[in-house]
């Protein structure tokens, strides 16, 4: 199960990917993270994710690479251990946008 909630809050459009992002979740979450950075800066917040495979993972480097060729500023909020995992076993951990574990 896969659902998405949106919440602008001080300038900012907060998306929160929550349950299992994978390939059934793709067009939806590429939808709603591609129309969110049109307009304010983007976090995307990872917190209620219980699984990311590569599909999911395939539409955060894209939302992020659009948003930077386009002057954008996005912010990924870290998820929980497993799938911070994935990134850093992909090697991305350290090169997508994500905000200090302090945050």
């Amino acid at each position: 199960m896969f659902e998405i909630e949106t919440l602008d809050q001080s300038g900012t459009r907060r998306v929160s990917l929550i349950g299992e992002f994978d390939l059934a979740a793709v067009e939806d979450a590429r939808s709603a993270l591609e129309a969110s950075s049109e307009d304010a800066p983007l976090e995307i917040d990872l917190g209620q994710l219980t699984f990311i495979d590569s599909s999911g993972i395939g539409v955060l480097v894209a939302v992020c690479e659009a948003a930077d060729q386009a002057g954008r500023t996005v912010r990924i909020l870290p998820g929980p251990e497993g799938v911070q995992r994935v990134f850093e076993i992909v090697g991305l951990s350290d090169r997508l946008p994500f905000a200090d574990s302090e945050s």
